[in-house]
């Protein structure tokens, strides 16, 4: 795993000014949080908005909350040993995981942590990012290889026996037909989950440049957007049978090919936390805008975006 050498910001809340020509630069309301704010590190590799309308970050010196209406961040690592804090998600009962390099996956519910470490079968305790599917599973992806699922309160590894392919595998995301979809480090293709067996789908696009695909969303219709490290941009318009037509956007309006996360936004726009910045696409007008350091971040190195119920973005 790549780690970052001289990186990032901290959360931004953000607020869109609406378009008044075909000429338009968005006018952003930028507001930083810093370590004086209670954030204990700078960067920030993680979002998650939680059901009771708290957010959490998962930052290179742990978990931190932000509750509605407050301004100060509160940590939550209470002593453990688990800096460096990677990505969170949450399930249906309300508790937050949180994937971490070193720490293994922790499980944040009523005010109490429970920890998974190779002790409960993580094949290591660094672990890159996390996924909770439709159906309350917990899926992880170890920096050793493979991804792990918990089944009950142990983890069980998928590798090649499975079907799965060699190496460390990205992020991972659902389908709305249920399968998990990963990126693959190195490689430009995805795997698959999908009855009960992992399959491979190459990312076959027209580029001459080496690519990996780090994070992908389905947009709602039915379109997959890749994030990828080396060709930006990557668009896939399902054409039946799992199978897709690819086009890469590389940095045609992208502000950066180094493409780290990928949402979807309410309003059907799609946003790329980027090396140089967070772009936002139109799928509607094609039109791309980014968002830097000349619009009030504190830096253009973005990890992490979210849309928050207010109608907020935090990058």
């Amino acid at each position: 795993m790549v780690r970052p050498r001289s990186l990032a910001v901290v959360a931004l809340v953000l607020a869109l000014a609406a378009p008044a020509d075909a000429g338009w630069r968005p006018v952003w309301r930028v507001r930083t949080f810093t370590p004086r704010d209670g954030l204990p590190h700078p960067i920030v590799r993680d979002v998650h908005e939680a059901r009771d309308g708290s957010l959490w970050f998962a930052t290179m010196a742990g978990v931190v909350r932000l509750r509605p209406g407050s301004s100060r961040f509160e940590r939550l690592d209470e002593g453990e040993a688990r800096s460096e804090a990677m990505a969170i998600a949450e399930d249906a009962q309300g508790a937050i995981w949180v994937a971490t390099q070193g720490g293994g996956v922790g499980r944040h519910l009523r005010g109490a942590w429970r920890w998974y470490t190779r002790a409960e079968g993580l094949p290591s305790d660094e672990v890159s990012s996390l996924l909770v599917d439709s159906q309350g599973r917990v899926w992880a992806t170890p920096t050793s290889g493979g991804v792990a699922r918990l089944e009950g309160e142990r983890f069980r590894l998928y590798g090649p026996a499975d079907g799965l392919g060699r190496g460390e595998i990205a992020r991972c995301a659902e389908t709305r037909a249920g399968a998990i979809l990963c990126g693959t480090y190195d490689q430009p293709l995805l795997q698959r989950f999908e009855g009960g067996r992992w399959s491979q789908l190459p990312v076959e696009v027209a580029t001459d440049r080496h690519f990996y695909v780090h994070a992908l969303v389905e947009a709602r219709d039915g379109r997959l957007w890749l994030g990828t490290k080396g060709a930006g941009v990557i668009e896939g318009a399902p054409e039946g049978g799992g199978r897709y037509r690819w086009t890469a956007h590389g940095v045609a309006g992208l502000s950066s090919n180094r493409v780290g996360a990928v949402r979807e936004a309410r309003d059907g726009s799609l946003w790329f936390a980027t090396s140089s910045g967070a772009s936002r696409f139109e799928p509607g007008s094609r039109r791309w805008t980014t968002l830097g350091r000349r619009d009030g971040l504190g830096s253009n190195q973005v990890f992490a975006v979210l849309e928050s119920r207010d109608g907020a973005f935090w990058i």
